[in-house]
């Protein structure tokens, strides 16, 4: 059931009035009938996914606090928390990799195999990819590992664990929560029913715009130019995978925001996701501020795991040593750094265009960190151009960097990435920009208007956050209530006739969904 249609809407709306009507202590049963509802809309062979990952971490949890409290020597109980905690991530991976990632690495090893003289190649499974799989078995596994840190007991009550797991809000493409925030924001929602409606109303009205009249018509024009690049040329392309980083935004943020938006009405407030990636200043800058989660994610359970071992730290100290200076003292962090966005790439999919999108920001990010001694240097030399320029500079850089990266995760395959850049030198067509060809990509002109106007509103809206350093709310809330009522008058005329009852309009699926 996809957040856009209008069966999930009605539901959405009938459990938010329900949820005010039944006694406080039954919300959150409330919360979780729906969140099962809504994931078995999907088939019940998905549900056996999420139901599966919640035992299992259910029973690790338990099992380190029970070993815990039985075993009184230290290391002893060390070690058989630790076995525990393993074997839970090894087989909560284990099967996320089975589903997302065997058939792929079957196909790939096949002729190997056969070469090696190892008989017939591996089988592959066919498994379906349930709903959202990655980022519940993230937020599981991460649960686990808080639990085996001491950071909190283990979760007795399994319907509030599932709870957690299986929040619809974020099932689909996050946020990853932690469990702290997720259940501490359940457990004591905002009494004010009037405010939590306000702000649910205004950040869902943001996500249905991103994503309906913005991010699903950029898909038209997208999806028809990547369909025939050598036709259309690669200045075509190179639009193409610019309105591609905007659908990719739109689609994804304006998935959260939808997402945000909901568990707001229920007085829940979730994780912040997104931060105004397009005004960041470089590309570490960026993946701070896109998919938050996820990089938080990566950064207390993989990056200080890495990087505080034992094999990284003796690098560190051969690197000092041996090669000394500022490459001496950063290689240790630049590899940890550089597995992470790996490690990113590959949770994207099963391909080596996610791989190659994984060293493609690891590099650059890596040699930012190498060449920033020549960037200080250049900007002091350089710095009668102010402040405020240079921020633009960067802004305009990392955006640059941040669109010919698009080209890998957009197309199918990394040798056809490599060819749809390529055909901007080979096969530009400049003249296909200028001789009407946009008007034959499925859009009409007014759809071109329409999703510029809205685009450019979007920006600027999201300028004003940035400079005022203010939030949505904040900002709307200092305006007059009548000018309050007039734009979220005109955000709704917009949707519902620009999106919902567009003529031939179909929406497409999230972006992020199959993640």
């Amino acid at each position: 059931m996809s957040f856009t249609t209008p069966t999930f809407v009605i539901a959405a709306v009938t459990s938010v009035v329900l949820y005010y009507l039944i006694p406080k202590r039954t919300r959150p049963y409330l919360l979780l009938a729906a969140s099962l509802g809504f994931y078995l809309a999907g088939g019940w062979q998905a549900m056996v996914y999420l139901v599966g990952c919640g035992l299992l971490t259910y029973s690790a949890s338990l099992g380190i606090d029970a070993v815990r409290a039985k075993i009184e020597d230290s290391s002893r109980a060390k070690f058989f928390c630790k076995t525990l905690a393993a074997g839970c991530i090894f087989l909560c991976f284990g099967l996320l990799f089975a589903v997302k990632y065997w058939d792929w690495f079957a196909v790939l090893t096949a002729d190997a195999m056969l070469k090696l003289g190892f008989g017939a190649p591996l089988p592959t499974l066919e498994l379906i990819v349930p709903l959202g799989i990655s980022f519940y078995t993230f937020k599981s596994v991460g649960y686990v590992i808080d639990v085996y840190r001491k950071k909190y007991p283990a979760e007795r009550n399994f319907a509030r664990h599932l709870l957690f797991v299986s929040y619809f809000p974020q099932i689909v493409q996050g946020p990853i929560s932690r469990r702290n925030e997720l259940m501490d924001a359940i457990d004591n929602p905002s009494p004010d029913i009037a405010l939590n409606l306000k702000c649910g109303i205004q950040t869902a009205l943001r996500g249905y715009l991103k994503k309906l009249v913005i991010a699903d018509r950029a898909a038209v024009a997208v999806n028809a130019i990547l369909g025939d690049p050598e036709g259309y040329g690669g200045a075509m392309v190179l639009m193409a995978i610019l309105l591609y980083s905007i659908q990719l935004y739109c689609d994804f943020s304006g998935g959260i925001d939808m997402a945000r938006g909901i568990s707001l009405a229920y007085g829940v407030e979730m994780t912040e996701n997104f931060r105004r990636p397009l005004f960041a200043s470089s590309l570490a800058d960026y993946w701070r501020r896109w998919h938050i989660t996820l990089g938080s994610w990566m950064r207390d359970y993989v990056f200080y795991p890495l990087s505080l071992s034992k094999p990284l730290i003796k690098f560190g100290k051969f690197t000092r040593k041996r090669i000394g200076g500022k490459l001496g003292k950063i290689l240790p962090t630049s590899a940890a750094t550089f597995a992470i966005y790996i490690f990113i790439g590959i949770w994207h999919g099963a391909s080596f265009k996610y791989i190659a999108f994984g060293f493609w920001n690891g590099i650059l990010i890596t040699a930012s960190l190498l060449l920033e001694p020549l960037f200080l240097r250049v900007k002091e030399k350089l710095s009668f151009i102010g402040i405020g320029a240079w921020r633009v500079i960067g802004i305009l850089r990392t955006n640059l960097i941040v669109v010919a990266g698009r080209y890998l995760t957009r197309a199918a395959t990394f040798t056809t990435a490599l060819s749809l850049f390529a055909l901007l030198f080979t096969n530009p067509q400049f003249g296909r920009l200028f001789d009407g060809s946009l008007m034959g990509l499925g859009l009409t002109f007014e759809d071109w208007i329409i999703m510029l106007i809205c685009a450019l509103a979007l920006a600027l809206f999201e300028l004003a956050e940035e400079i005022t350093g203010k939030d949505m709310f904040t900002l709307i809330d200092e305006r007059p209530a009548a000018l309050q009522v007039a734009v979220i008058a005109a955000v709704l005329i917009v949707l519902v006739v620009f999106g919902i009852y567009r003529g031939d309009y179909i929406a497409s699926e999230f972006i992020y969904k199959q993640y």
